[in-house]
């Protein structure tokens, strides 16, 4: 087993382009995102922010919780971040109009919270990034339908009061599971090396005398740590060469990164065997279609409403979405002090890998090969 391992290591040493691009490609798009949102993000640390003015219709009793909680958030310093005032909804839209307020909140004929606006800007992705933990956070304790009473302390409490709004931060996270989940590719590659009808080394593992299993599980160990390593390269980079926070619960987010590298290169093997007839440059085209795909869908694209969208409407999609629920598993590590919503996107991530393993398994059964 070990000399397999250290066979396959080897092996990487000739595949310096693939890990090239794994590397390379994050890097430069967080330099460029740091270039482009870095001025907000020092704005939205400044002590001399205004107040965003927002407002929120009606005055029910999920209308009030919204409206307290948003004159409880503050700034790094201890600012208000919202100057808020309830309206009715042609008042809102007068002021929304009249840019007297940066947009206003309204719950539609289901309940359901709908943030307004008409332009873009710095305040106005505060806002949306707000809704974002509002709404992951009502999500996991059903607030306050059907009677249930919360009390903005036990809603606060779940928040840790160390984080303050880094609007941009949360782009950072998606782009890191973004990463994590390129590692497909290197999934594809194993895939190839060990199926006959791709390779000539597929067809020397099959008539050797070690075992196929072993030979997948050292594989698939050695290629796991190769990424591993690379994607911590790439974890450090962001934090202390581009100065981006990911809080300080170190070991969760390291575990969440191993899975993740599991995931992706497991998922990797499987597109192999369930695209055996294709060839290499076609199922490594198809998978990175998928990866972007889900990376639009978790709001790495400036698609965040759409995020919102899919977490009211659809919430199964996002929960088997990987670049979603790596991207909120950092996000709730970072930002969340009762890690009950975390436990829940591990336990998808544990379940979605062991289906994986799964599959592989029962694929790779019923290969058969009448000669070699």
């Amino acid at each position: 087993m070990k000399q397999l391992i250290l066979a396959r290591l080897k092996m990487f040493g000739h595949q310096r382009i693939l890990l090239f691009w794994l590397v390379l490609f994050p890097m430069l798009m967080g330099i460029l995102m740091k270039l482009a949102f870095g001025k907000l993000m020092n704005q939205n640390q400044s002590p001399n922010v205004q107040p965003i003015a927002v407002a929120v219709v009606g005055r029910n009793e999920q209308q009030q919780f919204l409206y307290q909680t948003l004159i409880q958030t503050k700034q790094a310093n201890q600012q208000k971040l919202f100057h808020v005032q309830h309206t009715s909804a042609s008042k809102a839209k007068n002021l929304l109009r009249h840019q007297r307020i940066a947009g206003y909140f309204q719950q539609n004929q289901h309940q359901k919270w709908t943030l307004y606006l008409i332009e873009k800007g710095f305040a106005q992705q505060i806002l949306r990034n707000f809704l974002t933990a509002y709404l992951q956070n009502n999500h996991q304790q059903q607030m306050p339908q059907n009677s249930r009473r919360i009390s903005l302390r036990h809603w606060t409490s779940r928040l840790d009061q160390k984080r303050h709004f880094n609007s941009f931060s949360f782009y950072f996270f998606v782009l890191l599971a973004f990463t994590i989940l390129d590692g497909y590719m290197l999934g594809l590659t194993l895939g190839r090396d060990e199926q006959p009808q791709q390779s000539a080394l597929g067809v020397r593992l099959r008539v050797g005398p070690t075992s196929y299993l072993k030979i997948w599980l050292s594989d698939l160990l050695a290629t796991w740590l190769v990424f591993y390593l690379l994607v911590l390269l790439i974890l450090a980079f962001f934090h202390w060469g581009l100065d981006i926070p990911f809080g300080t619960r170190w070991g969760w987010l390291l575990l969440v990164i191993a899975l993740g590298c599991l995931l992706s290169i497991s998922g990797g093997q499987l597109w192999n065997k369930l695209l055996v007839s294709k060839s290499y440059a076609q199922q490594s085209n198809l998978g990175l279609v998928i990866v972007l795909c889900a990376a639009m869908l978790s709001g790495l694209m400036g698609t965040i409403d759409l995020k919102f969208w899919i977490g009211q409407h659809l919430p199964l999609l996002g929960n088997i979405n990987l670049n979603t629920l790596l991207g909120d598993c950092f996000y709730q590590l970072f930002f969340y002090q009762d890690l009950q919503p975390f436990y829940t996107n591990l336990a998808w991530l544990i379940g979605i890998l062991c289906i994986i393993f799964l599959i592989n398994l029962i694929l790779e059964r019923k290969n058969a090969y009448e000669h070699l």
